[in-house]
């Protein structure tokens, strides 16, 4: 399909009691606005999580104030303008059906149809495993009528449902209403239901995704919402376009105007905040999209299309190059193929691992066990991950090549089940079982500090000459006595588990260190991520040791050059918030080292010659100034 560049999403969701909907709204002067911004694709909304549509529907229902066919009318003038229009469309999240079909409606854990915060947007939900699937997927064809060049389907999410439509099925069939997995794997295969019915109506021309659905059975491509506030945090983009970018031909970084969250009318970010992360989708390869809330009124802020046409009007002179680029691999993280089904915090397990190999400099993927691991120098296990057999037998098979190594952390050798899994690759450490303990630390040789582990994970033992870290215990673990609260636990003594321990290209560590990063940014933790990395690839594809941690470099490219992507320019956290107020820069004169023989460096996308040097097995530049962001051509 047709890349999709330089995109639009916009929200639409709104309330009745507006008196002024859509008094401003023209098309046409809407279609040219986006034009004149760069833009050549957007998600428009044609029915919002309110539940209303914006087209005469016949199915649903359409807004109170409509007074023209506002989405008709929208996807004839971009198309005119040449720019492709996806219609979105909310499905499970539909608060008018609920008024109007309340049997229709999601039942929580304690019966309730609504519940939380009534004020917000998920205080209520549909059930696909009721007549609501055909009423939505009526609405979605009346929306694939106007020629749309693609759907956008929000909250396609699986929740626990027990209204009587569920809860008698899963009594039939024999499910355990009182285990919340069960009930959720049940609601699991009720959504799988609705995509594949979902697949099979939309045209395969047609772009698809479904926000809120994993994996690949109705999406066509991948975009990742992020934000810099309200749950997303840009690590977490950079961990999540890792893994996507494995599943699909294209992803998409979509982030937003806003300074706070969706829907936040009066928040606009400024030119450095959105750069940043136009620079952030750059270095992983990826289009990006900006978030956008549209007024009632119909009408679009001038200003805000001003700055995007700017940045996409630099995007653009970066095109001819970056459409043709591949992202190259070096290291992998693995993950389960379940987790979008498993606990949020999970997350952060692959969001810290992120973040340390984007500090360290290194390329890297986040892969499951369904995909290739030997194009990879490096697996990484993190913490909460669990083996199954699939993935022991892949990891016994990858280390069979001595140019392999693994390392694994945490929980990551035990099953879901939480029992240990033999393997030869590992016997060489004894599994102990999980370690409940509060405060722990570790010990390395010649070293006489004693380190924190912040969060515990499991008790292993190892010989003496495989152990590089000692398990340190406290004199008492953190507890309330009756008369004390023992919140100081200095540590005691080395114990006769291992922290940490290798063999022939495994290691494991026995704590949840990428966990512990996500809280502490400990730098001793990376530097035990660091030290098996150097001892394993000899040969990096980038030596960036000049340049900042807070930097991030990449390497992208063809078989005719390679892109190396710096960007210098990093959020700051003010209070609660990830905030760019202006570019970092990078004084002139830094050397990074890229693996390969590249006779010619130029600066892009002026192609301006830039300093480098063959040194060994590695090219060796002298970068110019850089402010935020510089992309360099190597051929």
């Amino acid at each position: 399909m047709e890349r999709i560049r330089r995109a639009v999403h916009f929200d639409f969701h709104t309330l009745p009691g507006i008196e002024d909907f859509g008094s401003k709204w023209d098309a046409e002067r809407f279609a040219r606005t986006l034009k004149n911004a760069n833009v050549e694709f957007i998600n428009a909304t044609a029915q919002c999580n309110i539940g209303y549509a914006y087209f005469p529907t016949k199915i649903g229902v359409p807004y109170p104030g409509l007074k023209t066919d506002l989405f008709g009318e929208l996807v004839e003038a971009c198309h005119k303008e040449g720019i492709r229009v996806a219609g979105y469309v909310s499905t499970s999240l539909n608060h008018e059906a609920c008024n109007r079909h309340p049997e229709w409606s999601r039942v929580n854990q304690e019966g309730q149809v609504i519940y939380g915060d009534r004020t917000a947007n998920f205080f209520r939900s549909q059930c696909f495993n009721t007549p609501f699937s055909d009423h939505i997927l009526g609405i979605i064809q009346e929306v694939l009528d106007y020629g749309v060049d693609g759907l956008f389907l929000d909250n396609v999410i699986t929740r626990h449902c027990y209204c009587p439509t569920c809860t008698r099925e899963m009594l039939a069939t024999g499910v355990d209403i009182t285990d919340p997995q069960a009930v959720y794997d049940f609601a699991h295969q009720k959504t799988t239901a609705f995509a594949k019915r979902l697949r099979a109506m939309v045209p395969k021309d047609k772009y698809l995704y479904t926000n809120g659905f994993g994996g690949t059975i109705a999406r066509t491509h991948g975009e990742v919402e992020c934000l810099p506030s309200g749950g997303w945090g840009y690590d977490n983009f950079s961990s999540i376009v890792s893994y996507a970018r494995n599943l699909f031909d294209q992803t998409i970084y979509m982030t937003g105007r806003f300074q706070r969250s969706w829907g936040d009318f009066g928040g606009f970010r400024n030119k450095a905040s959105l750069e940043n992360d136009f620079y952030d989708a750059l270095v992983h390869n990826s289009q990006i999209s900006v978030g956008d809330h549209l007024h009632p009124n119909g009408q679009l802020v001038d200003s805000v299309y001003e700055l995007v046409g700017e940045i996409y009007g630099r995007l653009k002179l970066y095109e001819k190059w970056t459409d043709k680029a591949q992202y190259i691999k070096e290291v992998a993280v693995v993950r389960n193929i379940s987790d979008s089904r498993t606990p949020y915090e999970k997350r952060f397990t692959y969001d810290a691992a992120a973040r340390m190999l984007g500090e360290l400099k290194y390329n890297f993927d986040v892969v499951d066990e369904t995909m290739d691991f030997s194009p990879y120098k490096v697996l990484i296990l993190p913490d909460m991950n669990y083996m199954t057999e699939v993935l022991r037998e892949k990891i016994e098979e990858y280390l069979k090549d001595e140019t392999k190594a693994v390392l694994a952390a945490g929980v990551s050798l035990y099953d879901r089940q939480g029992n240990p899994v033999k393997s030869p690759a590992w016997d060489f450490i004894q599994l102990c079982g999980v370690d409940s303990s509060k405060t722990a630390y570790y010990k390395l040789p010649d070293d006489e500090r004693t380190f924190a582990m912040y969060q515990t994970g499991t008790f292993m033992k190892a010989a003496p000459e495989y152990t590089l870290a000692t398990y340190v215990e406290p004199y008492f673990d953190r507890h309330w006595d009756g008369l004390h609260g023992y919140y100081y636990t200095p540590p005691k003594g080395e114990t006769e588990y291992a922290a940490v321990a290798e063999k022939d290209r495994f290691r494991h560590i026995s704590f949840q260190i990428f966990n512990s990063y996500y809280e502490t940014g400990y730098k001793y933790h990376r530097d035990l991520i660091q030290d098996f990395l150097e001892a394993h690839i000899k040969k990096p594809l980038i030596d960036a040791s000049q340049l900042p941690s807070t930097s991030r470099v990449t390497l992208t490219g063809t078989e005719e050059y390679k892109l190396l992507h710096v960007k210098v320019t990093y959020p700051e956290c003010r209070g609660l918030t990830d905030i760019v107020e202006e570019h970092s820069v990078l004084p002139a004169g830094r050397k990074v080292r890229v693996h390969g023989h590249y006779e010619r460096v130029q600066l892009l996308p002026q192609e301006s010659p830039v300093s480098s040097v063959i040194d060994g097995e590695y090219t060796e530049i002298t970068l110019p100034e850089i402010t935020g962001y510089a992309m360099f051509k190597l051929d």
